[in-house]
């Protein structure tokens, strides 16, 4: 979960955390999918003040960003799974 540093930086084209690399690192060894919120959230156009409240939790409108993203990604992972379709 990238805190407000980690969107900063990937905002001024830092790569991801060390630790966010080991746990991907980690993650795809298993064969693991791996979705990164720290891109995610970089991209959004909204400051870093509407996303991440003072003392570091993220805001409404984060946790609404992450939600997309990670429902993109369920649909995804749904619509490349063998079996029945999925409902609508």
């Amino acid at each position: 979960v990238p805190d407000a540093r980690d969107c900063w930086l990937a905002r001024n084209g830092r790569r991801p955390s060390p630790d966010e690399e080991a746990f991907e690192e980690i993650a795809v060894g298993l064969g693991l999918r791996f979705l990164s919120l720290t891109p995610v959230l970089a991209a959004s156009p909204e400051p870093l003040e509407r996303l991440y409240f003072g003392e570091g939790h993220w805001t409404p409108s984060a946790h609404a960003i992450a939600a997309h993203a990670l429902a993109a990604a369920m649909r995804d992972l749904v619509a490349t799974q063998p079996g029945d379709d999925p409902q609508p």
